[in-house]
């Protein structure tokens, strides 16, 4: 069997808080309830409103009441969300409802003891509320028997997956769990638990489910749930699960195929094995999360050490994905073993993506001998805005790999805007290898690369892309206001460039520098910007193209090119130039330059460099 990479981090903890952070900054004017004196608050007949944009409720005020019957705390019309920002809990049968204009933040845990009652409303005269649970902040349920409303539909409590499942609406059903749940009691499963298509509602409440084991026998499709058709999951965390998927076409420790539902803030940590098909009858999609995914994924993350072979389409977050991620993250590490038979995408978020990613990011760290990698997605077709990755990608043999991006092409589309990576990136022969993106048949705008970059004999490698290149549907592929800082290395017989390694007709650069140390071996073909320009200048392809005379150690004017001489476009400026005022070319709209930011080299007004 394939063995899984002994990997066992769990950082919810740190990856909510990271994710949560764009709700909580406009978390202001509301209610507190907390362990501060009542303050702005009237209380009467079992309703408590605000009296002015900020009120705090106190804890035992709240109890009390609880205690003698059912309560309602509003946001009436000056306040608009509710934070609970102590823990408590009641043994009554009374009822609680927290009712929002906008959002309610759970950031401490509220316990039903009793045979007591939850209400929860949100966006009530408000609108782009929600609901959430903070690291550590769960709402859980001691009767299953009790009641549970959200936003006016009724939930039944489970305390395990059995009850789940045999449950007489299992498929359709609005289940909630009800409190923490060790799975490591079901024993071993051998196929997904949740196995039928499931097209209910799962609310987690902030609880966990851990130690899920699975050992996979015969099953196509493995995880928690085999396949969600519609419906939605949320708030829900796995924790250390271990999923061996065998040759299933699609695993996850969560879902294994998503069709058109909805994941929010769902967190899971594991490890997850996948051999793939190895007589290429089928790709095989892996992922943190979830395997195949056509709906939506918002503020989830994944821990995951996860390790695939033959025709694999593996990442950290998704294997293959096909819907909307929109701010989440993966952590750990992803290994593939296929060979140059095996089609094969890895990526630290995504394998292969065909949907969209917008203000995400993975940390992941990536190991394989061939195919498509990238520190965020392997093979992308689809538009990547505001994310990153900062993992490392490290191939032993011929591949097409990137800091941020394996391969790309978005056709007539921004394959990738306003992101960046920091992980260096190493090839074995014949590869190509960039600080950013591998080969590249797309529009890469507003973007950068700091990691290192080195590659093998007979390769094309680049600080930003290892290769610009024309893929039949776009005009051309384009490198836009981007630059590079890390060095790069070149094997023998290969083309580097601080920028660009290569360069294919129809491709087209502006606004480009770089900065790094720029090397290679015998017989490269090497330029400060550009390793080699392929049928140049059909279309004045290059402009506004630089690179450091200095710090490159490619300190011949005429070399910015490495096979043609004074290529037009390109300029070498010194080290002092570079950080005296923008190059030619340089639009105020797009960058800037401060002594203090990026080491004075200019920066892109839009994305920054991380502090």
């Amino acid at each position: 069997m394939f063995g899984t990479v002994a990997i066992r981090i769990f950082c919810a903890t740190l990856a909510a808080m990271a994710i949560l952070a764009v709700a909580t900054t406009t978390a202001q004017a509301g209610v507190d309830i907390s362990t501060k004196p009542t303050q702005n608050m009237s209380c009467s007949a079992g309703v408590c409103s605000p009296m002015a944009k900020k009120a705090v409720l106190n804890v035992n005020d709240v109890t009390t009441m609880l205690a003698a019957g059912d309560l309602k705390v509003t946001t009436g019309s000056g306040a608009e969300d509710i934070h609970i920002d102590a823990p408590f809990s009641w043994t009554s049968a009374s009822r609680l409802t927290l009712d929002a204009q906008r959002s309610i933040e759970f950031k401490k845990s509220v316990t039903v003891a009793g045979t007591g009652a939850l209400t929860l409303a949100t966006n009530d005269g408000g609108t782009g509320g929600d609901y959430w649970f903070d690291p550590g902040a769960s709402v859980t349920f001691w009767d299953t028997n009790s009641s549970l409303t959200i936003n006016g539909l009724n939930f039944t409590l489970v305390n395990s997956i059995s009850m789940l499942v045999n449950s007489k609406h299992r498929h359709v059903g609005r289940f909630a769990l009800a409190n923490n749940y060790d799975a490591s009691a079901d024993g071993t499963y051998t196929r997904s638990p949740i196995w039928f298509v499931f097209s209910g509602i799962f609310e987690g409440l902030g609880n966990k489910i851990s130690t899920l084991i699975i050992k996979n026998q015969a099953s196509t499709s493995v995880a928690l749930f085999a396949t969600l058709d519609g419906g939605q999951i949320r708030d829900l965390l796995l924790d250390d699960a271990n999923i061996d998927a065998g040759a299933a076409q699609f695993a996850a420790i969560l879902v294994s195929v998503n069709d058109f539902a909805v994941l929010r803030h769902c967190y899971v940590n594991g490890v997850l094995s996948n051999t793939g098909s190895p007589d290429g009858a089928y790709d095989s999609a892996v992922g943190g999360l979830v395997g195949y995914n056509t709906g939506l994924i918002a503020n989830s993350h994944a821990s995951s050490g996860i390790s695939s072979s033959f025709y694999a389409e593996a990442g950290g977050l998704v294997g293959a994905n096909n819907g909307q991620i929109t701010q989440s993250s993966s952590q750990g590490s992803l290994n593939n073993t296929g060979d140059s038979s095996s089609r094969i995408y890895v990526g630290g978020l995504v394998g292969v993506d065909l949907g969209g990613i917008d203000f995400s990011s993975s940390t992941s760290k990536i190991t394989m001998n061939v195919g498509e990698g990238g520190g965020l997605v392997g093979g992308s077709f689809g538009p990547i805005k505001n994310s990153h990755a900062t993992g490392s990608v490290t191939a032993t043999s011929s591949a097409v790999i990137g800091g941020l991006i394996g391969y790309t092409s978005a056709r007539n589309a921004l394959a990738i805007q306003d992101s960046y990576a920091t992980g260096d990136v190493t090839g074995g022969d014949q590869s190509v290898a960039g600080g950013l993106a591998g080969h590249s048949g797309s529009i890469i705008d507003s973007s950068f690369a700091t990691g290192n970059v080195k590659a093998g004999a007979s390769s094309q490698i680049g600080g930003i892309v290892g290769s610009v290149f024309y893929d039949g549907f776009n005009d051309y592929g384009m490198l836009l206001h981007s630059y590079a800082t890390g060095s790069v290395t070149g094997g023998d017989n290969s083309y580097v460039g601080g920028s660009v390694g290569y360069k294919e007709e129809h491709a087209g650069i502006s606004q480009v520098y770089s900065v790094g140390t720029t090397r290679g071996g015998l017989n490269v073909v090497i330029g400060g910007m550009l390793g080699y320009d392929h049928l140049p200048h059909r279309k004045n392809d290059i402009s506004a193209s630089y690179w450091d005379l200095d710090t490159s150690e490619i300190n011949d004017p005429s070399q910015g090119s490495g096979n043609i001489p004074n290529d037009p476009g390109i300029t070498g400026l010194t080290d002092v130039q570079l950080k005296t005022a923008l190059p030619t070319g340089f639009h105020r709209k797009v960058w800037r330059q401060n002594p203090t930011i990026n080491n004075g080299y200019p920066y892109l007004l839009d994305n920054p460099p991380p502090k």
